[in-house]
């Protein structure tokens, strides 16, 4: 089982390590909140909590970056 890379090369950070805009926001929530074997593997890790995938947070993540972009091609399956 490998387990996705907490932070994603493409998010913009400033120096105290937060996201600069919105978007990096979204796509940092939704790379934390990934599928593993069918369970959110940010909600298990960060909060202690069994939840299948995807979880509300992965959702939310997804329909933001999905209302906020041009194209939906950027949006992960």
């Amino acid at each position: 089982m490998s387990l996705p890379h907490r932070d994603q090369p493409t998010v913009r950070r400033d120096a105290a390590g937060q996201a600069r805009d919105f978007l990096d926001a979204a796509r940092a929530v939704l790379t934390a909140h990934a599928d593993v074997d069918g369970f959110c593997h940010g909600c298990r890790t960060d909060y202690h909590q069994l939840k299948p995938a995807p979880c509300e947070y992965a959702r939310w993540a997804r329909r933001s970056i999905a209302h906020h972009k041009p194209g939906k091609e950027d949006v992960p399956p």
